[in-house]
């Protein structure tokens, strides 16, 4: 009764409620592992006490989730001046941190229902559940009836992101059956197949749908609902909102894991949604892109033909956005980063995937440049000597070839020159490189010659990067060849150590003496 009455009294102490619903899931958690781990009569004792309790808390639960719902809604605002914009303007940082308090509040109380769905009675959780996708329906109705009032439709669309969340919280405790997984399905269905809710209620949806193909894989990969929901995703390509996208590919991830790779209705669907998957490599979200790649990769196994995969991401090289383009090619690079040195067809394709993505060397475009150059640098690694040999022209010629964009790219391009030296030497490599270039080479050949000369001292200084991950092969502009210590800065021309050694840059002498010298002749002026 105390825990009840404190959830109540929310209002005043609202401290109080990550507080209590952090105590409640731990004591749930703990009493489930003791009941499972030994048959002692305290222990059986103890979960029948909490499983009782727990048909008082969980609807005190439910309705402090709808409640904190409505406090972070934003309060309507009547017609007024510009004396009324001022106040609202002022007061935005309070709305948003009393929004960002009551979202922090929903997810602990939605935690605390999760645990305690698992202990409840069964019978007691179905009747519960069923209310609840009873409101959501109900309020799915309202949204579409309210259409016309901003005001009315932003406090339905709260309430249904609310039932969404505590849907989400019962599928994630896995004490729901087959019907009442079938009975949530057919209510999403609708709101994720639509663009004209909220996008916080489509967002919530792909959550529920997400987490239901996470803890339910028997019922969503099951030969009557994986067909229907292959179809609903695919169908819902156009109409999905970009706050969702993250979920909807962890969804589309968990489907293709289910998929059967004999099935010619399962892998036509590959095609079908490749590229969305690629321009979600390059979105703004990490989170999204991450998933994405995750994505990639398990298309990769549900194909099962790593030849014909490659021919369909090899399709997007010929897209008319640089955007496409771009995606295509980082998916290519992030293939031949994980599958390269264990998988034999991969290997083989190497030399023939480097000549069709030569093509895109004469791509002006500065995105592409980043995704080829990137490509060239993690398949040189993969590729063996004899097969990079005959292509050596191709790859020296094609990343000499960006004029004013090599500047921006040039501590990229050395390292892959370094890298071609090292395998072939410098009588192999210099030729291939333009005469405008050549001091490149030179002064590559110099650096070399120093650090091998500081290697026969004993004198190691700066630091190596890595490569063993992809993003740093991608993105890192440094190579173990020099160990980090020096680069150009492209602008003029001035050798600078890094951060790593003690020494300073030439640049920073210069400003140095440039400093001592002015002192001195305001020192003579001011005599």
């Amino acid at each position: 009764k105390r825990v009840v009455r404190a959830l109540g009294d929310h209002g005043r102490y609202p401290k109080l409620i990550p507080i209590i619903c952090g105590g409640l899931k731990i004591l749930t958690i703990g009493v489930m592992e003791r009941a499972e781990a030994s048959e002692s009569p305290k222990s059986k004792e103890d979960y029948n006490v909490l499983s009782n309790v727990s048909t008082k808390i969980l609807p005190s639960l439910f309705k402090l989730v709808e409640t904190l719902n409505q406090t972070s809604s934003p309060s309507k605002k009547s017609p007024g001046g510009d004396d009324e914009m001022e106040v609202d303007t002022s007061s935005s940082k309070e709305v948003q941190a009393r929004e960002q308090q009551s979202t922090q509040l929903v997810e602990a109380v939605t935690d605390s229902i999760g645990q305690l769905a698992r202990i409840c009675p069964r019978e007691f959780l179905q009747n519960l559940f069923k209310k609840v996708v009873q409101r959501l329906l109900q309020a799915t109705t309202e949204v579409a009836e309210s259409s016309d009032d901003r005001n009315s439709q932003n406090s339905t669309a709260l309430r249904v992101s609310s039932l969404l969340g505590l849907g989400q919280a019962l599928v994630a405790s896995g004490s729901l059956d087959d019907p009442s997984l079938s009975l949530l399905y057919r209510a999403i269905r609708p709101l994720v197949r639509t663009d004209e809710h909220d996008p916080r209620v489509q967002k919530r949806a792909y959550k529920v749908l997400a987490e239901m193909c996470e803890r339910h894989k028997d019922f969503v990969t099951s030969s009557e609902r994986l067909g229907d929901l292959i179809e609903l995703l695919v169908d819902s390509i156009v109409t999905c909102q970009v706050a969702a996208r993250h979920m909807r590919v962890k969804c589309m991830t968990h489907v293709i894991e289910g998929m059967d790779s004999e099935n010619a209705a399962h892998m036509a669907v590959i095609p079908k949604v490749m590229g969305e998957v690629l321009l979600c490599l390059k979105d703004s979200n990490a989170k999204t892109r991450e998933a994405a790649y995750q994505l990639l990769l398990a298309m990769a196994v549900a194909r099962d033909d790593m030849t014909d995969y490659f021919k369909i991401i090899l399709a997007a090289l010929g897209a008319q956005t640089t955007h496409m383009r771009s995606a295509a090619v980082m998916a290519l690079s992030r293939l031949i980063f994980e599958y390269a040195r264990e998988d034999e067809t991969v290997q083989e394709l190497l030399p023939s995937l480097m000549q069709t993505v030569a093509v895109l060397f004469d791509d002006s475009s500065r995105e592409v440049t980043k995704s080829v150059i990137g490509f060239v640098r993690v398949s040189i690694a993969a590729m063996t000597p004899s097969q990079l040999e005959p292509l050596l022209p191709t790859v020296v010629g094609g990343i000499m070839k960006y004029g004013k964009a090599k500047d921006r790219f040039r501590a990229k391009i050395k390292i892959i020159l370094k890298k071609l030296v090292r395998t072939y030497g410098y009588d192999a490599v210099a030729p291939l490189v333009p005469e405008k270039d050549a001091r490149l080479m030179t002064h590559m050949r110099k650096l070399s010659e120093r650090a091998a000369r500081r290697k026969e001292a004993g004198v190691q200084d700066g630091r190596s990067v890595a490569n063993g991950d992809f993003e740093d092969m991608m993105e890192s502009d440094e190579d173990d060849s020099d160990d980090g210590r020096t680069f150009m800065t492209g602008v003029t021309g001035f050798t600078k150590m890094t951060a790593t050694s003690g020494k300073c840059t030439k640049m920073d002498q210069s400003i140095k003496g440039k400093s001592v010298e002015s002192g001195a002749r305001s020192a003579m002026t001011g005599r």
